[in-house]
């Protein structure tokens, strides 16, 4: 988490707390409560992240929601969740992001590898660049790695993939709050990161993202399903 408290910025890492806390729940839909605060910063005593996982039925992939609760006028300027680093390493991969039209990007780690190296990091704009809000990774007609939200606001964030040095790749989301989410005491999302898994390539990440986006009202009501 980025925030900016009586004009400092201070970036807060969950190493940075001192409290941790994890609650598991059964019945119809087993959910994973985890939170974190007590932060060891002193602007940063009273500020609590918390985050609720759900699976979502027998789809293989669960719903991420996360909070903040923070002193009114702590400028959040951006949380970045989730962070998935050190994904394992598989054969004939690639990495496929929505920019434009979508770009397909083989041996991303090798990409994203300086010639000393260092990693390097993308990032996409949504939105802006991205024209849907997901991304994946995976082994060509193999396993794979998809990571979206299911924002219907089109609210702002990115979306980003970080060569972490040795052949290392790791993908992240960064959330911008509105005007810092300065006048509020609890900051949540309005809607879920999506981490899911699948066997095959793009298209089956496509398919997933449109059996959501094919219920949202822009493709309800749009003038082609009225026949305008």
């Amino acid at each position: 988490i980025e925030f900016v408290a009586q004009g400092i910025a201070r970036t807060l890492e969950p190493a940075s707390a001192t409290k941790f806390e994890c609650r598991r729940s059964e019945g119809d839909r087993p959910e994973l409560r985890l939170s974190w605060s007590e932060f060891s910063a002193a602007d940063a005593r009273n500020l609590r992240v918390e985050i609720v996982a759900r699976l979502d039925g027998g789809d293989p992939s669960g719903r991420w929601e996360l909070a903040v609760t923070k002193p009114r006028g702590h400028v959040l300027a951006q949380v970045h969740f989730p962070r998935l680093p050190g994904l394992s390493k598989q054969p004939n991969e690639f990495l496929a992001v929505p920019a434009w039209t979508g770009e397909l990007l083989a041996n991303p780690r090798g990409a994203l590898t300086t010639s000393d190296g260092q990693g390097r990091r993308i990032t996409w704009d949504y939105p802006g660049r991205l024209s849907l809000q997901c991304m994946a990774l995976y082994q060509h007609n193999g396993p794979g790695l998809y990571l979206a939200c299911d924002d219907a606001g089109a609210l702002r964030k990115s979306f980003a993939v970080q060569g972490e040095g040795s052949d290392g790749i790791g993908l992240e989301i960064s959330h911008l709050p509105e005007n810092g989410a300065r006048d509020m005491e609890r900051y949540a999302l309005s809607y879920g990161v999506v981490i899911g898994v699948f066997r095959g390539n793009w298209v089956t990440a496509a398919e997933r993202y449109r059996a959501w986006g094919t219920r949202q009202p822009w493709a309800r009501e749009s003038r082609l399903r009225q026949g305008a």
